[in-house]
């Protein structure tokens, strides 16, 4: 029986960005409770509780993004990194409560990011959440 739930993964190769479509974070390096699914994107609660959510991102250099943490289709937080003359940083840290089942993910917001190859793919983006209580 699941008790705990937490989960921290990475890009591991460097990403474009479609307008509104979910970042899979494809190195998954923890994943108590089988909660995240790198596949889709998406996390799903093993379990109620307060969850605690961190986003890291790197972009290329001459390149931005603007990312939103969605929960169950609803925005609940933005990011926004990039930089115009070098690699550019965000992060941001979101606390909510979650059901059994609800689902938490990153995603591009709209049209506001750069074309091409926008995020950096060397382990600097990560996407990580626990369960606080």
């Amino acid at each position: 029986m699941c008790t705990n739930a937490a989960f921290y993964a990475v890009l591991t190769k460097a990403q474009s960005l479609e307008d509104n479509a979910i970042i899979k974070f494809d190195g998954v390096r923890t994943n108590i409770g089988e909660g995240y699914h790198w596949d889709s994107g998406l996390f799903r609660a093993p379990l109620s509780g307060c969850y605690v959510f961190n986003v890291s991102l790197v972009t290329n250099p001459e390149k931005v993004c603007e990312v939103q943490l969605m929960k169950n289709g609803e925005q609940w937080m933005k990011l926004y990194a990039g930089c115009l003359k070098y690699f550019g940083t965000g992060t941001n840290m979101a606390v909510m409560q979650l059901a059994k089942g609800d689902e938490v993910w990153i995603q591009a917001h709209g049209k506001y990011h750069s074309k091409g190859v926008v995020l950096d793919g060397s382990l600097f983006c990560s996407f990580s959440g626990f369960l606080q209580s």
